[in-house]
């Protein structure tokens, strides 16, 4: 329920800024959720990693953010949900453009 939300705000009056809409506290509890989610998910590599004796030899990205010593937690909760919703939105558009495609060049 994030991308129904953001979509209305981006293309409506912006109301939201200056009264708390509806559409916008939608949005802000699914922002919310997402956050909640990620932080979990994340705290969960966390301790993953802690309880190894030593750094595996092949890292999935999330372990490798967790592991940059000039990246703070906060930061990797950040760069995980960028990734999250923008992997989303652009497979979307690139999955719907090939469906499209497909449906008028069936052969």
């Amino acid at each position: 329920d994030f991308f129904v939300p953001f979509g209305k705000l981006e293309t409506s009056v912006p109301l939201y800024k200056y009264i708390s809409t509806p559409t916008w506290k939608r949005f802000e509890r699914a922002a919310d959720t997402i956050s909640s989610v990620s932080e979990t998910i994340i705290g969960e590599k966390l301790a993953e990693l802690r309880k190894m004796e030593h750094p595996p030899e092949e890292t999935d990205f999330l372990a490798n953010l967790l592991s940059n010593k000039n990246m703070t937690l906060p930061e990797v909760i950040i760069m995980a949900i960028e990734l999250l919703t923008g992997a989303i939105d652009t497979t979307a558009h690139t999955l719907v453009f090939n469906l499209f495609c497909l449906a008028k060049n069936p052969r």
